[in-house]
């Protein structure tokens, strides 16, 4: 049986490079295995602004077999805007949604503007310089983040 990190991972595809960014537990496990996958510094490099590892879009096989060996397949989301798609976790996507908006305690049909609101809020009590808890503050953020591909998802749809 393959032993997997506990966690989820993000991958996406922002003009002509690739984002990756994971939560979870095993935060620091996922980390070590990145760098030892992509060693080179011209591969990967850490995006400060958008909170995720840059890479170039010629790896993209490569860090998608990463993530799938790292997490397990139903723990990566995938968005690629060059294909118009995105692919959720394989597991119960629409209880991981009404779970996403049942952490911020929101309606389904809560505006992005309430989302955003809701996610500052919550946020400031649950993170841990704050004196709140780290695992409440990656649940929040991973909700906040669910919704929002949830939402965009819908708004392309009926575009």
């Amino acid at each position: 049986m393959t032993h997997y990190l506990t966690g989820q991972c993000f991958i996406w595809c922002a003009g002509s490079r690739l984002y990756c960014r994971w939560t979870g537990e095993s935060f620091d496990e996922a980390r070590i295995s990145f760098r030892l996958t992509f060693r080179r510094h011209s591969e990967a490099s850490y995006n400060a602004t958008a909170r995720a590892w840059s890479l170039p879009l010629h790896v993209r096989p490569r860090l998608i077999e990463w993530a799938y060996q790292t997490f397990g397949r139903d723990q990566v989301c995938e968005e690629w805007a060059d294909e118009g798609r995105y692919r959720a976790p394989r597991g119960d996507a629409d209880a991981a949604i009404a779970e996403a908006y049942a952490v911020l305690h929101l309606l389904p049909s809560a505006p992005a503007e309430l989302v955003a609101a809701a996610h500052r809020i919550a946020i400031k009590q649950a993170h841990p310089d704050a004196g709140g808890d780290h695992a409440a503050a990656v649940a929040i953020n991973r909700a906040a983040e669910i919704i929002r591909a949830h939402q965009a998802r819908a708004e392309r749809r009926s575009a």
